[in-house]
């Protein structure tokens, strides 16, 4: 049965253990074992490389799906904006249509109309200055935005010297694995 990737980090592990303990001990490793730990190595590595290999065959169809699902995304939106348009314009044509002959109600037998207001807040729409506004009509809104510098911040931590600055951190890059 082909090892996990968690079974081949304890093995790594447990070889890179068993060194540590003769380097406390102050002791060299016999030959023999230091073969038996070679071989075993070895076989890690390979166990490694041939799982790896695994695990970016499935990355690389993960992100094939995602880039799928991303353009059936796009397509579906742009279906959706052609049928919400196809309704708009259907409802506008039938809107002229029961206006023009005075009919504010319908009954097909399957389906009810009838004309009327929309509901909710009527559209304001303000066409002059605002200055031209009698003044009982104008309110004054002052926004004072105080947010931190980032950019002088990134600066001042990246100096070799740098003092720390209580509540900012500035993290080391993340380590990643990229795949070709």
């Amino acid at each position: 049965m082909s090892k996990t990737m968690f079974d081949i980090q304890d093995d790594f592990d447990s070889i890179f253990f068993k060194m540590d303990e003769y380097e406390q001990l102050g002791e060299s490793i016999p030959e023999d074992v230091q073969a038996e730990m070679d071989a075993f190595y070895s076989d890690l590595v390979v166990s490694f490389e041939s799982k790896v290999d695994n695990y970016a065959y499935v990355i690389a169809d993960a992100k094939g799906k995602t880039n799928q699902i991303k353009e059936e995304e796009k397509r579906l939106n742009a279906l959706r904006k052609m049928q919400e348009r196809k309704e708009k314009k259907l409802k506008s044509i039938i809107l002229q249509t029961m206006q023009q002959i005075g009919m504010t109600k319908l009954d097909t037998g399957l389906h009810k109309l009838s004309v009327g207001k929309a509901g909710g807040k009527r559209k304001l729409e303000i066409t002059c200055d605002f200055k031209d506004l009698p003044e009982m009509f104008r309110t004054q809104r002052v926004e004072v935005i105080v947010e931190p510098d980032k950019e002088c911040l990134f600066e001042a931590l990246s100096e070799e010297d740098s003092e720390p600055i209580p509540g900012v951190t500035l993290h080391p890059r993340s380590i990643i694995v990229r795949i070709k």
